[in-house]
């Protein structure tokens, strides 16, 4: 975003209604931020490459601001987080030497690498804060709207419904649909939901993924360091860390 784009937000953010849909990074806010531009008709440029206009669609990673008339929280379970950040720091970002990762070892060895460097300096590397922090930056705010990735996943349809009309607009069912498949991850991405390519910013577009690396060591830091997984309905409790491989 350019200078002038973060003036104006600052400056004209409600007189213009813009909407922000926040995350922190690999929650899917992207495909959110997609869908509601599809539905409001306003191209992606308007607040990137061109000035912001009305109800422009702000993607970002940022902890609460008064600055937008409309907020959208984008939430994902923290297991999932943690592979999509993974492999998007790893082979888009090659940020190597600050994550130590190394070419001998497996993927589940490099992401616990991942995982001890953002738990214990996340100020350190993208965003610059945690994930815990994000999601209480943004309890309890005004004109803030949350949903979970899965839960699109699950009810497309129903979700984008709510969001449309937290956003103080009469959802209509043709517009949502066309927002729908106009944004799906296989006409997006080229790839059908499962095929994955680490080399891009779109690389699998599933739920549950963590499943596929997770061990017994990674699962241990999300429950000492992230208990939002059960406040958040993930999981009712720690028995699913008995599933976890050594």
């Amino acid at each position: 975003m350019n200078l002038l784009n973060k003036v104006l937000i600052r400056l004209l953010g409600r007189r213009l209604e813009l909407i922000q849909v926040a995350e922190y990074p690999k929650c899917g806010g992207s495909w959110v931020a997609r869908m509601i531009r599809s539905y409001v008709g306003v191209d992606r440029k308007y607040g990137i490459t061109a000035p912001v206009c009305r109800h422009a669609v702000i993607q970002t990673h940022d902890l609460y601001t008064s600055f937008y008339a409309r907020n959208i929280v984008v939430i994902r379970d923290p297991r999932d987080v943690w592979v999509s950040f993974y492999f998007h720091e790893r082979y888009l970002k090659r940020t190597a030497p600050v994550y130590d990762f190394d070419d001998a070892l497996s993927h589940a060895q490099n992401m616990l690498r991942c995982m001890r460097q953002k738990l214990s300096a996340p100020e350190k590397s993208m965003p610059g804060f945690s994930y815990a922090d994000f999601l209480k930056s943004w309890e309890g705010r005004p004109a803030t709207a949350h949903v979970k990735y899965e839960a699109l996943h699950a009810d497309a349809q129903g979700e984008l419904s709510r969001l449309v009309r937290a956003l103080d607009m009469e959802p209509e069912s043709g517009r949502i649909t066309a927002a729908i498949e106009a944004n799906r991850f296989e006409k997006i991405a080229g790839r059908e939901p499962g095929q994955e390519d680490f080399t891009k910013h779109k690389r699998k577009g599933i739920v549950g993924d963590w499943k596929n690396y997770f061990t017994r060591e990674m699962g241990d830091l999300v429950h000492q360091h992230q208990p939002f997984l059960y406040e958040l309905g993930y999981e009712p409790d720690d028995s699913w860390l008995k599933e976890l491989p050594q």
